[in-house]
């Protein structure tokens, strides 16, 4: 009879503890709660402005809320670290998105320290802009059968491509002088 050894679950483990994070701080339910306090008005009304009709229409008949896909200001400055969901939704690293090409750099607080002082909050608008095109091209470009499902899945897909590792590693630089 041969010996049978299954490889350890250690790297699993790690990728929920990470995966935790994330949830606590950018994913799904976050935005939802973040929606629950805005005023409905305030929301429809930024709807309108920052989310193209094609898109509201294509959303509408699959029963998706418009903010669920798109970015919009008074979300971000509810909560600035969905800017983060966002970016995994889009499957934007973090090494690609911010950076000074993409003239992103400058918000790489609101996703990592929830911060957003009054030069960035005046540049929201523009971000949901830029955003919102990108994410007009990805509605348009997928197969929208699953969306509801894909909607949510697509950030963990992104996560496990390009954060899950890379943030383990920098928490574990973070604490250990020899990474500095």
């Amino acid at each position: 009879m041969r010996d049978i050894v299954i490889p350890s679950t250690a790297k699993q483990i790690k990728m929920q503890k990470i995966l935790h994070n994330y949830r606590k701080k950018i994913l799904g339910s976050n935005l939802r709660a973040a929606v629950a306090t805005i005023d409905p008005d305030d929301l429809h009304k930024e709807i309108v402005r920052f989310v193209s009709k094609d898109s509201r229409t294509i959303l509408q008949g699959l029963g998706i809320r418009e903010e669920v896909m798109f970015a919009l200001p008074c979300i971000l400055k509810r909560n600035p670290m969905l800017l983060g969901y966002y970016r995994l939704l889009m499957g934007i690293s973090e090494k690609q998105f911010y950076t000074s090409a993409t003239g992103l750099s400058v918000f790489k607080a609101l996703e990592h320290d929830g911060k957003m002082d009054e030069s960035i909050e005046e540049e929201l608008g523009n971000l949901c802009c830029a955003i919102n095109d990108t994410m007009s091209q990805l509605l348009k470009g997928i197969d929208r059968s699953n969306l509801v499902q894909d909607l949510a899945e697509l950030p963990l897909m992104t996560l496990g491509v390009y954060g899950g590792w890379s943030l383990e590693k920098h928490n574990r630089c973070a604490s250990s002088p020899a990474c500095v």
